[in-house]
C-alpha cells in the first residue's frame, strides 16, 4: 500500500478501477441515450404493427397467366376487360386508342402481360389504401406511357392475316365480343372434369 493510501488521501486501487468503469459506463449510457433508441424502437413497433394489420392488397399482386387454371383465366380476363373498358378507355381514351388500334391485341401474350401490369399498377397507384399523389403521378408519367410504347411496338409488326375481323352473323365481331367468347370457352373448359 502506498503512503497516500495509508493516510487516506488516495482511494484503494479497487475503488479507483470501479470508479473508472462506472464513469466509462456512464459515458456509454449517455451516448446510447443520445441516439434515442427508445423512440426508434417505438417507431419500429408501429411499423411492424402496421404491416401486421395491413389487409391484403387490393391489387391482387402479380398475375401469372401461365400458372392460372382455365377458371382463373376466365375471371382474370373478365376483370382485365372490365378495367380496360371502364378505366383505360373511359379515363384515358387517347392512350387506349393509340395502343389498341389492332383488334387482335388479346391474341398477343406480351400485350396481355403489358396490359395486366398496367392494370395492377393502376390499382396500386389509385386504390391501395397507402397510395398517395406520388404513386398516381408515377403511374401517369411512367407506367402508362411505357405501356403505350411497348404495346405499339409489339403490334406494329402484326401480320395482316392475323387481324382479319372475326365474322358472326354477317358482321364483324368486336374486340369485346371476341374476348367474351374466349372467356366463355375458358369457363366451359373449367367446368369440364379435371378442368
Amino acid at each position: 500500500m502506498s503512503e497516500a493510501s495509508r493516510n487516506g488521501t488516495e482511494p484503494p486501487k479497487d475503488i479507483a478501477a470501479m470508479f473508472k468503469r462506472t464513469r466509462d459506463l456512464s459515458d456509454r449510457i449517455g451516448a446510447l441515450e443520445e441516439q434515442k433508441l427508445g423512440d426508434r424502437l417505438a417507431e419500429l413497433a408501429l411499423v411492424v404493427q402496421k404491416l401486421a394489420d395491413k389487409p391484403e392488397s387490393q391489387s391482387g399482386g402479380v398475375w401469372n397467366w401461365s400458372g392460372m387454371t382455365p377458371g382463373q383465366q376466365a375471371s382474370a380476363w373478365e376483370y382485365l376487360l372490365a378495367w380496360m373498358e371502364t378505366i383505360l378507355k373511359g379515363r384515358f381514351p387517347s392512350s387506349y386508342e393509340e395502343m389498341l388500334r389492332a383488334g387482335c391485341w388479346h391474341e398477343h401474350p406480351d400485350v396481355v402481360e403489358e396490359l395486366t401490369s398496367l392494370c395492377t399498377t393502376w390499382l396500386w397507384s389509385y386504390q391501395d389504401k397507402e397510395a398517395g399523389p406520388l404513386r398516381t403521378a408515377e403511374w401517369l408519367d411512367r407506367w402508362l406511357p411505357a405501356c403505350v410504347r411497348h404495346v405499339k411496338l409489339i403490334l406494329e409488326n402484326c401480320s395482316p392475316q392475323h387481324t382479319p375481323p372475326l365474322q358472326r352473323h354477317d358482321r364483324a365481331m368486336t374486340q369485346v365480343e371476341a374476348l367474351q367468347q374466349r372467356i366463355a370457352a375458358l369457363k366451359a373448359q373449367a367446368a369440364q372434369p379435371g378442368g
